[in-house]
């Protein structure tokens, strides 16, 4: 799901100093039929919004994975407490093609890596 994948990064400028000291903090929270996945790492805010409509796990630990940013679109600057918010879209580690033209394509490409 591309829904998945999509998240928002919020850059801090500065943070106090007790927050130098958390090296991971997240958060799932269900509010009316959305399921909004925050967490803070290294000065970095990061948001995923879903759909939560329907049944929830009872222990749903599964937490999106914005280690392989993809594309990316600068929203928007700031000038105090946070430097900029972009959107990202990241990469995902399965390819999924349609034509037989994409597949041949990757796989020369493979072959030509080899050598």
């Amino acid at each position: 799901d591309d829904a998945k994948n999509t998240y928002f990064e919020l850059q801090a400028n500065q943070v106090p100093k007790y927050m130098h000291q958390v090296a991971l903090a997240a958060s799932k929270t269900y509010c009316r039929g959305l399921i909004f996945i925050t967490a803070y790492f290294e000065s970095r805010f990061y948001a995923v919004i879903c759909d939560g409509e329907g049944d929830q796990p009872l222990l749903d630990v599964k937490f999106p994975d914005v280690s392989r940013p993809g594309g990316g679109v600068h929203l928007r600057d700031y000038y105090d407490d946070y430097t900029k918010l972009t959107l990202w879209h990241s990469l995902t580690h399965t390819i999924v093609t349609d034509s037989k033209e994409t597949v041949s394509s990757l796989q020369k490409q493979t072959e030509k890596k080899k050598k």
